[in-house]
């Protein structure tokens, strides 16, 4: 693990806290550091969320002709195709559509696609199965804007596309009927990170808002509400503007009422839906729904989320749940076999290039999560099969992984590639490897510099110790919900002496500490893990020591404790 530099956050001005003193001033110097500026931006932000507070959806180009276009193929009793992606937003999306066109009366049924044999996106396969299906229109959700040359085939045969989309458009847009994504250079949408979910979300209030849509109350919003919650968690889009209202009504809706198959979810997972929140989402719903499509196959995951029978919900969810930990003990197998081959180095190469026989192609992304994480610094995981190695790349700030890529051979050496600066994936001749590795860490010692292998730990607050308390963690629940983009406040204490520390947890992997101000106070209640206690300083009674960390209820829900993200002997 790499030492990391501790950052913090400059306060905010004493003028902004006079002027806003209904606010305690722990929470002004944190609203103050994520843009909020004035007083319509606090209010706007601490409003409580709403539908009728999310954009109007027909700014979106094209949204209006996409809602005619479903609305002839209603009258015209057509058959439509919802497809989705495979991924956790893929499905949700691809739930939302299917569920919104049966309440309209609409000829449907769902295509996702399978990782494996079909890939992401609509193919050649995926093509000619929906011509077998006699469809006049096809709805892709969270894919399609990148698919011009399907989309081109389908029309050819008579079939009609309606694209809802998120991803970077392409330069020439897919020739489909309607192309709705906030990317486009003419869309007038304020908000660029919704989720394909989130767009599907939009689509249905649109559809609500039509003549189409006669009949459909806001309560259908509702119904879609927690879908939408849980792919823009699981996507890791920013929680700002309409995806912090999203996922606020979302969470209350899972919470209060969720749907079938996300309940028997929280079950098996030993969640309490009372207390569900975005780690709830972002830990135990999102990788048992995404484990469907890397262990087998996205329709499991579709079928819990659409299902209404309490037995094959309960089914399925057992289902999604051994998948999940098939894929939590492959994917550990694969992190101590990508750790050997590093630790086999005689240096730590600048780039990281790892591959093994035996990989799961589905997984590697993890691999090169991870050992970014640890050394920080770019790596490329490949998963070797039948002479082709498949793989993905995670990168920190300031490397480009495609211009890496071009730079080592581009399309000659690559038979695909492609993704942007942070995260991408690559296909070629297993063969090859070795030149590339060789090119991409040539490439490596000329742009990767000292700055970039360095983590930084973003801090923005420094508390005193007798600021530790339940009322501050109220006020710093007013931020929720939190995650990219809207982070859990890191609090930063100074000069603490550590009482105890104890192990706990499965092969007591975690640490219960309690920690004492310099000149006694309150005592602060604390848990770590073991990688963040890392050499042991903190660990014994008496170690002085300076922490950071992030203030929650503590397990008995009782009192707080701070769950450390780093310590140091105090400076």
């Amino acid at each position: 693990m790499v030492n990391m530099q501790w950052k913090l956050a400059s306060p905010a001005p004493e003028e902004f806290l006079r002027i806003h003193g209904d606010y305690p001033p722990q929470l002004l110097h944190l609203i103050w550091n994520r843009g909020l500026r004035d007083a319509r931006a606090i209010a706007e932000f601490f409003a409580d969320p709403d539908f009728t507070r999310l954009p109007d959806p027909f700014l979106f180009t094209d949204m209006d002709t996409a809602v005619a276009r479903l609305s002839r193929a209603r009258e015209r009793g057509e058959h439509v195709v919802v497809f989705g992606d495979y991924d956790a937003d893929g499905a949700c999306g691809a739930t939302i559509l299917t569920e919104l066109l049966e309440a309209l009366g609409v000829d449907v049924s769902s295509y996702l696609p399978d990782r494996f044999t079909e890939g992401y996106g609509l193919t050649a396969i995926s093509v000619k199965e929906i011509l077998r299906r006699k469809t006049a229109l096809v709805i892709t959700v969270d894919c399609g804007v990148s698919d011009g040359e399907e989309i081109a085939a389908l029309t050819a045969r008579g079939v009609d596309t309606i694209v809802l989309d998120h991803h970077i458009v392409p330069e020439q847009l897919p020739k489909a009927v309607a192309v709705v994504d906030a990317h486009r250079n003419d869309d007038r949408y304020p908000f660029d990170w919704l989720c394909g979910a989130g767009v599907a979300f939009v689509f249905a209030d649109a559809v609500r808002r039509r003549p189409l849509g006669q009949g459909l109350s806001e309560h259908i919003l509702f119904r879609f509400a927690d879908l939408a919650a849980v792919a823009t968690i699981a996507d890791l889009v920013p929680l700002e503007g309409p995806n912090r209202i999203l996922v606020a009504l979302g969470l209350r809706v899972l919470r209060d009422a969720p749907r079938l198959g996300l309940r028997k979810l929280m079950k098996i997972a030993r969640v309490d839906a009372g207390r569900a929140d975005t780690d709830t989402v972002a830990f135990e719903l999102a990788p048992r729904i995404n484990a469907a499509s890397r262990m087998d196959h996205a329709n499991t995951a579709f079928a819990l989320l659409a299902a209404n029978d309490e037995e094959e919900a309960e089914t399925l969810a057992k289902t999604l749940d051994r998948h999940n930990r098939a894929r939590q003990k492959k994917m550990q197998e694969m992190l101590v076999q990508a750790e050997q081959e590093v630790a086999d180095l005689e240096r730590v190469p600048e780039v990281i290039l790892v591959a093994q026989e035996g990989w799961s192609r589905a997984l590697v992304f993890g691999v090169a999560a991870r050992l970014t994480d640890r050394y920080h610094r770019p790596v490329f995981a490949f998963a070797l099969q039948d002479g082709v190695a498949r793989g993905s790349a995670r990168s920190v700030p300031g490397f480009d992984l495609v211009a890496a890529m071009r730079a080592a051979g581009g399309n000659e050496l690559f038979q695909e590639f492609g993704g942007h600066a942070m995260a991408a994936g690559a296909t070629l001749r297993a063969p090859w490897l070795p030149l590339l590795r060789e090119r991409l860490q040539a490439y490596g010692r000329t742009h990767v510099t000292e700055t970039m292998m360095q983590p930084v730990l973003e801090i923005d607050l420094e508390l005193q110790p007798h600021e530790v308390s339940s009322e501050l963690l109220v006020w710093f629940e007013r931020l929720a919900p939190f995650g990219k983009g809207n982070p859990r406040p890191r609090l930063f204490i100074r000069d603490l002496t550590t009482l105890e520390a104890r192990r706990f947890g499965r092969g007591e992997g975690r640490y219960a500490l309690r920690f004492s101000p310099l000149h006694g106070g309150r005592v602060i209640s604390a848990t770590a893990t073991k990688r963040v206690v890392g050499d042991g300083v903190g660990v014994r009674a008496g170690d002085r020591i300076d922490i950071v960390g992030e203030l929650r209820p503590d397990w008995k829900h009782r009192g707080v404790e701070l769950s450390l993200l780093g310590m140091r002997a105090a400076t």
